[in-house]
């Protein structure tokens, strides 16, 4: 049995997360092609970033599971599902495999692509609303919202600036298409558990600060493969600046979680000093 501290809610609930998340890619009257291209992008294999932190910032403040916080978990993966589809098409990155099978332009068509990602984009808000009357859902929703317009901006803007060295555009760049959705995951949870307004905010600034971080980390990443980003944080700065700023992210991220018991949000250190690991 696991001892409180390493408890961590997103593990005890993930087989019925993913098994929520396949079942709720359509509904009755749901074309077939279109629902085997849902299919096919949310059933992808993935860490599932973005709801564990949905669920472990819920976890931050209640000290336990928060049920509540479960549609909410669905739903941010539905709207990142969505930006992957639309991401990976021949007029944005024109990637032709993720995580190893390929992209859903690939197999679908470009057309059923990208309307596979529209229909994420409501399915996710659909989830979030069904039978559900939680107080925090009003706020919870504009959350989603302005996760799922800042995603569309980020984008915008890297198509503008291919190639930039403005650090300050790359940085906008990355707060938009990475770490917003880091961001809308943990206000999300902080409001399913009833969070007060303290709380949401030290949630809000650890995603940040870890979306951030992730971006970097990334960024690294492809460069050591040899894979050249057309916007990446290497176009502003060194490989050992990038380490250094990854670093600093981290560590204020962790610094954030200093208004929770250290027990309740050692999910959301583990998982940032896990990202830290990964720039040694």
């Amino acid at each position: 049995m696991k001892r409180k501290a390493d408890r961590c809610c997103f593990d005890e609930i993930r087989p019925e997360f993913e098994k929520l998340l396949a079942e709720g890619v359509g509904f009755g009257d749901t074309p077939p092609m279109l629902k085997k291209a849902v299919t096919h992008a949310v059933t992808t294999p993935g860490k599932r970033l973005r709801p564990f932190l949905c669920i472990s910032a819920a976890q931050a403040v209640a000290g336990r599971l928060v049920r509540h916080a479960l549609p909410y978990a669905i739903a941010i993966e539905y709207l990142h599902a969505y930006t992957l589809i639309h991401d990976d098409l021949p007029a944005m990155d024109n990637d032709r495999e993720r995580r190893g099978k390929p992209t859903v332009w690939v197999k679908f068509g470009e057309a059923n692509a990208i309307l596979a990602g529209d229909f994420l984009q409501g399915l996710a808000f659909d989830c979030a609303l069904r039978n559900n009357r939680h107080s925090s859902l009003p706020l919870a929703l504009a959350d989603l919202a302005e996760a799922a317009t800042r995603v569309v901006s980020g984008q915008v803007l890297d198509l503008q600036h291919v190639g930039t060295k403005n650090q300050r555009i790359i940085y906008q760049v990355h707060a938009c298409k990475t770490a917003a959705l880091f961001e809308a995951a943990a206000t999300m949870g902080a409001r399913a558990a009833n969070a007060k307004h303290d709380e949401i905010i030290a949630l809000d600034n650890y995603a940040s600060c870890f979306g951030h971080a992730f971006q970097i980390v990334d960024d690294l990443a492809d460069a050591q493969q040899g894979e050249k980003k057309e916007l990446s944080i290497l176009n502003a700065m060194s490989v050992k600046r990038a380490r250094e700023s990854a670093e600093g992210l981290v560590e204020k991220a962790l610094a954030t979680l200093a208004c929770f018991k250290p027990e309740n949000a050692a999910p959301l250190a583990r998982v940032a000093m896990e990202l830290r690991g990964k720039l040694v």
